[in-house]
């Protein structure tokens, strides 16, 4: 290939670079809008994950046959704009969305579609807001467990959308969201309750 993307990974212990491959690609970078999944908002973010790219190609000296020299050269471009260290102190943990909804999408499906309006810190205030952390719970269990999906800031987006897809018919869950910024601190988590239509 002309191009190879080398992305980062963390594999639990420490980060390494992994060459971007098979359905990983191809590497296009898109807004995120409402109705997607999870796993759509994860694709359509890979590329910010791309911390060089490799160029391989051949040069020959013009010649053919037993007279022909070929030597195969690879050059590595760092994407600094992509690799970036995020700075440790940003001030204040960051002010929360603005608001925070969940909306049942068709019926006995699982799909519940969130919304929020951006924190007042990604693109005025302090202006550090790097991303959007939701969390998923069901009314019948006291606290959240891990994060369910992460999405990043998107300059001068007042409103995001997306969607959530593996939820059961008929139960009732409380979603959380909270502003994140490079420190990495929370805003206060915002919540919003939902019951899916049952059978």
């Amino acid at each position: 290939p002309f191009f190879q993307y080398l992305m980062e990974r963390n594999l639990g212990t420490e980060d390494t670079l992994i060459t971007a491959s098979g359905a990983l690609l191809p590497l296009i970078r898109r807004p995120l809008v409402a109705g997607l999944s999870a796993a759509d908002s994860a694709s359509y973010v890979r590329p910010d994950s791309v911390r060089a790219v490799r160029l391989n190609y051949r040069v020959t000296n013009g010649l053919t046959g037993t007279d022909e020299r070929i030597r195969e050269v690879q050059s590595l471009v760092e994407t600094p704009n992509n690799g970036v260290a995020m700075p440790t102190i940003c001030g204040r943990a960051p002010l929360p969305v603005g608001a925070f909804s969940a909306t049942e999408v068709g019926t006995l499906q699982g799909r519940i579609a969130l919304t929020w309006a951006r924190s007042a810190d990604q693109d005025a205030g302090e202006v550090d807001v790097r991303q959007y952390v939701i969390w998923r719970r069901k009314t019948i269990e006291p606290a959240f467990g891990p994060i369910l999906l992460v999405v990043r800031t998107e300059p001068d987006t007042v409103a995001y959308a997306t969607e959530v897809t593996d939820n059961d018919p008929g139960e009732s869950y409380i979603f959380g969201i909270a502003a994140q910024d490079c420190t990495p601190a929370f805003s206060t988590i915002l919540t919003t309750t939902i019951t899916l239509s049952g059978p």
